[in-house]
Order: C-alpha cells, then structure tokens, then sequence
C-alpha cells in the first residue's frame, strides 16, 4: 500500500475492489471503458491507481496505448498521479 496504516504492505483488494475487476476483465466480449462511480472514502483513488499501474507497466500494458482518468479539480486528479508514483518508488521492479 502506498499510504495509510498499511503502507509498504501487499495490497489486498477488498470486496468490492474483486467483484469490480472481474466485471471488468472476466468480460468474453472485452472492455474497452470503465466508468467507476463510489462514495467517498472507499479506496476508489488507489484501486484507480493500481489499475492504471495495471495497464502502463502491468500485465495488461499495450504498446502505444493512452491511459486516461479523470477528476473535478487539478487537485483531485493529483491524488491518483501521487498514489501511482509512490507505488513506482516503492517496488524494486519499477523504480
């Protein structure tokens, strides 16, 4: 984990973390988009952010690909950036 009191733990999806990816990747006619929409604090930000980190230097990273996620406010889109860049940092693999 990047933050909180679990940081540098292995991160463990919760609940509905799992039933989201497997809507999204366990899909036979694939997904192209997903719009993901929760209340707040739910840990909607780092699973945005482990998902990008899945598709630019994961196992579904594509060459030439664009990456997008969106935000209300310059403020708001930075707490994905910071999450995913201190993941980065902490694994010997990325950084």
């Amino acid at each position: 984990m990047p933050e909180g009191a679990m940081v540098g733990e292995p991160v463990r999806l919760r609940d509905w973390q799992r039933h989201e990816m497997v809507r999204i990747y366990d899909n036979p006619h694939g997904t192209r988009r997903a719009i993901l929409s929760f209340g707040r604090k739910n840990g909607k930000s780092a699973f945005a952010a482990f998902l990008l980190l899945l598709h630019l230097c994961g196992p579904e990273a594509r060459p030439h690909s664009q990456l997008y996620s969106a935000a209300l406010s310059r403020d708001q889109a930075a707490v994905i950036y910071g999450l995913a860049s201190k993941c980065v940092r902490m694994s010997p693999d990325l950084a």
